[in-house]
């Protein structure tokens, strides 16, 4: 009877570190690619959300459209007060406390009034789109900035001078 050959058995070893040391690594590329697929997609939101503000500006004051968000789970488009971009009303605008004062120079520094969730690690952007302003929901107090999930609208309406945005 043959013994196993030695350098098989070296060759296996060599395959399973291999392996694993590829898994470990890897993952955060299996992540990032991931990521990329979902901040692509959030990027044509956020140009479809553009087209649809300036559509409902070039029309008659009073008219009104529903924007229909659709981004990936866990991610989110926020319509920030540009004056006022604290901490709002639970359910409207709530970012990580910790992360406020990065978001707020953010948001100052670039005059926007979108910042973008991901839900990928740190990968928050903010946008500025011309003539859109966040405006206080009927009976809710706060500062007027909200934040809109997949599948959740925002309705605009042209309010002469710049079109309102609220959590539809």
């Amino acid at each position: 009877m043959k013994g196993i050959d030695a350098s098989l058995v070296f060759a296996m070893i060599f395959a399973v570190i291999f392996i694993g040391l590829l898994l470990v690594f890897g993952m955060g590329q299996i992540t990032n690619m991931f990521c990329f697929n979902g901040m692509a997609q959030i990027d044509k939101a956020v140009k479809d959300l553009d087209n649809d503000v300036q559509n409902v500006y070039n029309l008659a004051e009073g008219a009104s459209e529903l924007f229909r968000v659709s981004v990936p789970s866990g991610s989110s488009i926020c319509v920030v007060n540009t004056t006022d971009p604290g901490i709002n009303t639970p359910g409207y605008w709530m970012p990580n406390p910790d992360l406020m004062p990065v978001i707020t120079q953010q948001i100052r520094l670039k005059d926007a009034n979108l910042w973008i969730n991901y839900n990928c690690g740190s990968n928050e952007q903010t946008y500025k789109i011309a003539h859109l302003k966040a405006v206080r929901q009927p009976g809710a107090t706060g500062t007027g900035s909200f934040c809109a999930s997949s599948g959740e609208s925002i309705y605009l309406e042209n309010a002469g001078t710049y079109v309102a945005a609220m959590l539809g």
